[in-house]
């Protein structure tokens, strides 16, 4: 069947056809397609694939894909490779990471086959560049983990507040109705504890989907002072420097202070665990309007003179139970609450982070203009 016509303007078959189309297609595809040889070296790659990492093909060329895979990874896909190469299936597919010439990390899927030229072998990888849509994965991921904590949380700190009224109510009656002041002074101890229950149940409802606490105006310097106060006494060794650069101008926001009195404490805590050996905690405040069209924000950063964080870390920092501190030492929440009390406030958080460097922490909430 007729096809098309080559130059001389002879009738093309419709294999013939596909051979003249086949180069433009290759150079043309979307998709990263690279052809390898036995243990791993690029023999071709299309520029897809190129702008895909970042390198030239006279980069790649004769390299090994190794060079492009994070090395805490390359054991483990090198031995992936040599069964791939070892096996007469085609078709296999699966998710991998790449590092791209910049640096930062890619997450591409991929598919193989493999390719007969007389007696000799080679293996050709289709490649895709799946890394947003990871991205966009894991925080549907996130979200529904912290609902289903929310839905734990809330329930339990309202079953554990109901016990604690009981306790109240039995306290203050000896505390009212004895005579024996060092029995009253005991009833007075159980009821500051039992207040003190409440309190800490209290952190754990921003988990919980209902709204449970009520808000107001808030000076956000107010509770940011009060914070690095209660931090400083905490750190009495001294070993971390605390400072305050308050240059926002606008500076009320509609919030429950106690949430956001906790949320700053974990994050000057969760710093202070970045400097075990002493270190500078920086916290700055400044006026901000994202957009022209947008409100106007107080942004608050909170940085530190730690170890910093790799990737994998920065990027499940937020996650219910993930900590990088030994057993015993960190329940993991500490920071998925922050995350947790700024979305309740209509807030983003984002982090900033080099290993070796420390890492920044930007916090933005609405604010209230002429408040």
């Amino acid at each position: 069947m007729a096809s098309g016509k080559d130059s001389q303007g002879r009738a093309l078959s419709f294999d013939e056809f596909l051979r003249e189309l086949w180069p433009s297609l290759w150079f043309t595809l979307v998709d990263g397609v690279s052809i390898h040889d036995d243990v791993g070296r690029y023999l071709f790659v299309n520029p897809a694939y190129c702008r895909m990492v970042g390198y030239s093909k006279e980069e790649l060329l004769g390299q090994s894909f190794l060079e492009l895979v994070p090395e805490e990874l390359r054991p483990t896909y090198l031995e992936q490779y040599r069964v791939a190469a070892e096996s007469e299936a085609h078709g296999r597919s699966g998710q991998f990471q790449l590092r791209h010439k910049d640096g930062r990390r890619l997450h591409v899927s991929v598919r193989n086959t493999i390719l007969r030229v007389g007696e000799a072998r080679y293996h050709g990888f289709i490649t895709r560049d799946i890394t947003e849509q990871h991205s966009l994965e894991l925080q549907l991921m996130h979200g529904d983990r912290i609902r289903a904590l929310g839905t734990l949380a809330g329930g339990m700190a309202h079953e554990f507040n109901n016990l604690l009224v009981s306790i109240l109510g039995y306290a203050e009656m000896i505390a009212d109705g004895g005579t024996d002041e060092r029995i009253c002074a005991f009833a007075r101890k159980i009821q500051r504890a039992a207040r003190r229950g409440t309190q800490i149940t209290g952190q754990l409802l921003p988990f919980s989907r209902k709204d449970e606490f009520h808000k107001e105006p808030v000076d956000l310097h107010e509770v940011l002072n009060e914070a690095i106060a209660l931090f400083r006494l905490s750190n009495a060794s001294g070993g971390i420097k605390v400072s305050l650069a308050a240059d926002a101008k606008e500076i009320w926001v509609r919030a429950n202070a106690i949430q956001l009195h906790q949320m700053f404490l974990n994050l000057f805590i969760n710093a202070m665990d970045a400097m075990p050996d002493g270190g500078g905690l920086k916290v700055e405040t400044s006026s901000i309007r994202p957009s022209s069209d947008s409100e106007p924000c107080i942004e608050v950063r909170v940085s530190d003179t730690g170890r910093g964080m790799d990737e994998e870390v920065r990027r499940r920092i937020f996650e219910p139970f993930f900590t990088t501190k030994r057993s015993g030492k960190g329940t993991g929440l500490g920071m998925a609450l922050v995350f947790s009390t700024v979305a309740s406030h209509g807030g983003t958080i984002d982090v900033e982070s080099t290993p070796g460097e420390g890492s920044t922490v930007r916090v933005r909430f609405p604010c209230i203009e002429g408040a």
